[in-house]
């Protein structure tokens, strides 16, 4: 019986180390998906409104232009959006990128970063740069809390260590049993 009991500990170990292994690859990928899907999610958001912006901004002016901000605002919980001047009087001093770098990006893209908020969390911040009214340069600011991401990352990590030890623990209970049967059996006859 003691040959049973080392066979279905070894087999116990072995599939838990396949189990564990697996289940860190698969967090990390999970995890660069979800990332990859929230950068994806800003990008889009922000080439959309920010062509929004500048139609609303040459054809009713910046009151409605700065107007069309506020509704995003109102009607998104997880994103805040914020404009900033990229030069003259009043120019933003808070941007988490480069200044310069924003004004050579073409319009109709964006860049993404994540860097600490005011609080200093890290929060994702995505930049859309447009030229408007007179040649001015400026920005449509996203950002976003990284909190959805911590919360995917523990769901994952939880679901995947409760799939791991389960596994675990049914493979070393069949292999007992089916130790027990096949091999302490005829040990013992």
């Amino acid at each position: 019986m003691r040959l049973v009991n080392k066979l279905s500990l070894a087999f116990m170990i072995g599939t838990t180390a396949i189990l564990a292994g697996n289940g860190y690859f698969r967090v990390r990928r999970e995890v660069g998906l979800f990332r990859t899907d929230r950068v994806h999610d800003h990008d889009l958001i922000g080439r959309s409104l920010g062509a929004s912006l500048q139609v609303v901004w040459r054809s009713e002016g910046q009151a409605a232009a700065m107007a069309l901000i506020d509704a995003a605002n109102a009607g998104e919980s997880r994103i805040h959006f914020r404009w900033d001047w990229l030069d003259g009087p009043g120019a933003a001093t808070d941007l988490h990128v480069d200044k310069l770098a924003l004004v050579e990006m073409r319009p109709g893209s964006t860049i993404t970063v994540i860097a600490p908020d005011g609080r200093g969390e890290d929060e994702r911040f995505t930049y859309a740069p447009l030229v408007v009214g007179g040649g001015q340069h400026g920005a449509l600011e996203l950002s976003e809390t990284l909190e959805s991401e911590r919360d995917y990352t523990r769901r994952t990590v939880y679901e995947t260590m409760q799939t791991t030890g389960l596994l675990a623990l049914v493979t070393a209970l069949l292999s007992y049993v089916l130790g027990s049967f096949f091999v302490g059996g005829p040990v013992r006859a």
